[in-house]
This record gives structure tokens, C-alpha cells and sequence, in this order.
């Protein structure tokens, strides 16, 4: 086995720190016409198409979050309208962190240099403010 010390931590912005309000979003969106189960379903599409999105071709996380929403509205055949859709990115800052991340991440920073990763834009960004990032990556293009 290799003996390996990372340099470096990496991680997403919107994927490793935000607590995710997808659901609790989609229910006051979509709550009119999708319940219960299906309401369920959506947030499952919802969720899986997010990443998915990620994989593709690089746009900003606004037009990847329209585009998860937009599929899975499809997917439940469910009226999509951009600026319902657009209301997840909007939100999204606001969602906050994991319990655990105010405790983990400073522990980390301690031992390795963070570098947080983000296709949002800047007054979307959510990551802890009490941390000194030692480089910040911003894919701003393909």
C-alpha cells in the first residue's frame, strides 16, 4: 500500500457543505399539483438529474439547476415555467450547511489547503466565512 498525504482537499460548494432544501422547495412550488408520492418522485428526478447535469458539457449552476428542474418536470409531465425553476438557484445560498460542517472543515484546513469548487456566481457562492481558503476554483467556461 502507498503512504499518501493529500496537498489539497477539494470540494463543491453546492454538494459537500449546503444542506440541499429540495424537497421543502419543491413542495412550495410544485405542492399545488404534485403530493405526497409524487411530489416525492419529482425531488428523486430532481435530485439524480442534478449531478447528471454537472457530467455534460460546463454552464453555470443557474442553467444546470433550470435544466434538473426542467427534466424533471418533464419526466412527472408537469407544466415548467423558468422563473418557478429558477427559484431553487435563488434559494440555494440561503439553505445553509450540514450540522457537521462548522466543526469538520476548520479541522481539515488545519492539516490541508481547501480549495472549494463552484460554477455558481458569486452572490450564490455558500461556503463558511470563518475559513481561509487556500484557492478558490471558479469554472467560468469550458
Amino acid at each position: 500500500m502507498v503512504a499518501f498525504e493529500p496537498t489539497y482537499i477539494t470540494f463543491a460548494c453546492h454538494g459537500t457543505p449546503t444542506k440541499f432544501r429540495i424537497a421543502e422547495m419543491a413542495h412550495e412550488i410544485y405542492g399545488y399539483g404534485l403530493q405526497g408520492v409524487e411530489l416525492g418522485r419529482f425531488v428523486v428526478f430532481f435530485a439524480g438529474y442534478r449531478p447528471d447535469d454537472v457530467l455534460g458539457v460546463w454552464k453555470p449552476y443557474n442553467d444546470v439547476v433550470v435544466t434538473s428542474v426542467r427534466r424533471a418536470c418533464q419526466r412527472m409531465g408537469v407544466a415548467f415555467n423558468r422563473s418557478e425553476a429558477g427559484k431553487f438557484y435563488l434559494s440555494a445560498a440561503s439553505w445553509g450547511q450540514h450540522p457537521d460542517v462548522p466543526e469538520c472543515l476548520p479541522r481539515l484546513a488545519k492539516k490541508y489547503k481547501l480549495v472549494p469548487q463552484s460554477n455558481a456566481s458569486d452572490d450564490r457562492m455558500h461556503v463558511p466565512s470563518s475559513l481561509r481558503y487556500d484557492l478558490m476554483t471558479r469554472r467560468t467556461r469550458a
